[in-house]
């Protein structure tokens, strides 16, 4: 349930408390026609980029109740006026868009297409320019041998950290392999195409935590289960190396020592490969900690291991939980590399509850989900293995059926602070809360005035500069852009 956008390099700079912002809004609202729903994917030279759908998006699903997915896209100026708008749709007749992304100042439309003659799905891009002007159609990156009965997870784009590049990641599973593609294209247009295969079976393996580094290699976290128990699970890093064709397989946690998630990041500064998860004792939080698995430019590993006790645990039970809980329900949204090699880890307390109940008045069963996005953690460690400190921002968000759509927060980071941004229900309505933390720990918090929103979609935001997001915000039922300065 992760979709923080990836926040930049935490600079240790003097920091220090600022809390003025300034809110402008587009002039007319964004959901017409049905698109209820949008996302900001991107800012290019001109203005602002928004995807919109008439289902929720962040979701692999293409249908929900009657609805059958459909896209569009609106571009909005540095004013946020509105320039045009228009529906997304594949210039190949029978073609499934699977992603639309912003790269190297233009709109890509990226889509595939099952061929029947060969068992070949080809994939294709269109791109697009700021004025909604095709530049590019039919784009071929390349295409893929599917074995029919096979498992086909979701195609992905992956973004390298210095934008340069776009992988496009296909992975083709059977009972005991996994059989991955990487598709790359660059900003001058070279293509490649990297095929590697992994030794388990489509049941044995989840992938997650994608990355392509800026020299195409790929990295990628999963869950191992045990032949002998498949509720015993490890976890397992893959890197696959462009230049040798060939894959490195970490075991970064057995069945003894369990992580509970894992995320996959670049320190441009060190040039390392940072990857963080937290290590889980499902009796208390003194038997957790924080591992960080470090990748140097010449592939050697180094582990660090730190130890949550002292006043990282004592923030981290409260005062309201003496007794001490799991780590379980915590979702790593960012791991930032530090300037010094050490990080600073941001989770939040996400999880979902479902029941079914009978309606008397219909005389049919209904289904129900729940989202719940509590409280966020954040941990600031050191390259030699201790917890600098630790912060918990306390909030509890809970939602039915909408897939938490004003639950969890906004972030931006900047060379000062570390701010963020969430809905605060505070019984009758929505209060928009406004969290700064410095590089020591420091935290403070307040209202944001609102400008007559009533809320902001804070999953769906992009950090557009050091100190400004851009956000869908609801007003009166409506949902407008809204650009947030915070000076």
């Amino acid at each position: 349930m992760s979709y923080r956008a990836t926040l930049t390099l935490l600079l240790l700079f003097s920091f220090s408390f600022s809390y003025s912002q300034s809110v402008q809004l587009s002039s007319t609202n964004i959901n017409q026609g049905g698109f209820d729903y949008a996302s900001v994917i991107g800012k290019l030279d001109e203005g602002y980029v928004v995807l919109q759908s008439n289902i929720p998006i962040g979701t692999d699903k293409e249908r929900v109740g009657l609805k059958t997915r459909k896209l569009q896209i609106s571009f909005f100026d540095d004013q946020l006026t509105r320039k045009w708008q228009a529906p997304m749709s594949c210039s190949i007749n029978g073609a499934t868009i699977e992603n639309i992304f912003a790269f190297d100042n233009k709109i890509i439309l990226l889509y595939s297409l099952f061929s029947k003659d060969n068992n070949n799905i080809e994939i294709y891009y269109d791109s697009f320019n700021s004025d909604g002007k095709s530049v590019q159609l039919k784009n071929k990156l390349g295409s893929v041998a599917i074995t029919k009965f096979n498992n086909l997870e979701k195609i992905r784009v992956l973004l390298s950290p210095d934008k340069n590049n776009f992988g496009v990641y296909i992975n083709e599973s059977d009972d005991n392999n996994q059989n991955i593609n990487i598709l790359t294209c660059s900003n001058i247009g070279e293509i490649s195409n990297n095929a590697f295969k992994l030794n388990f079976g489509s049941g044995q393996l989840y992938l997650s935590n994608f990355m392509l580094d800026n020299s195409n290699n790929f990295y990628s976290s999963g869950q191992v289960k045990s032949k002998e128990n498949k509720k015993q699970k490890s976890q397992y890093l893959f890197c696959y190396l462009k230049s040798i064709n060939a894959v490195i397989e970490k075991v970064v946690s057995d069945i003894n020592s369990p992580i509970s998630d894992f995320i996959i990041k670049y320190n441009p500064v060190k040039n390392e490969i940072v990857c963080g998860g937290i290590g889980v004792d499902n009796t208390s939080y003194s038997g957790s900690g924080i591992k960080l698995l470090i990748i140097d430019s010449l592939f050697n590993f180094r582990e660090v291991n730190y130890s949550i006790q002292g006043s990282s645990l004592k923030e981290l039970i409260g005062e309201r939980n003496n007794s001490g809980i799991s780590l379980d329900n915590y979702t790593i949204q960012d791991l930032i590399p530090r300037e010094d090699g050490g990080a600073l880890l941001v989770a939040e307390a996400q999880y979902l509850s479902e029941y079914s109940f009978y309606d008397q008045f219909t005389q049919t069963f209904n289904r129900r989900t729940e989202y719940h996005f509590d409280n966020i953690v954040l941990f600031s460690i050191s390259p030699d293995g201790n917890i600098d400190w630790c912060k918990v921002i306390k909030k509890e968000q809970v939602s039915m059926d909408d897939f938490g759509i004003f639950s969890s927060f906004a972030s931006y980071l900047n060379n000062e602070e570390i701010g963020i941004i969430y809905n605060k229900d505070s019984g009758r309505n929505f209060e928009l809360m406004h969290v700064l933390i410095t590089k020591d720990g420091q935290l403070s918090s307040k209202r944001i005035s609102k400008s007559n929103i009533d809320a902001i979609v804070p999953k769906y935001n992009r950090q557009t500069n050091a100190t400004e997001i851009c956000v869908p915000v609801l007003i009166k039922r409506q949902l407008y852009l809204a650009k947030i300065e915070f000076e």
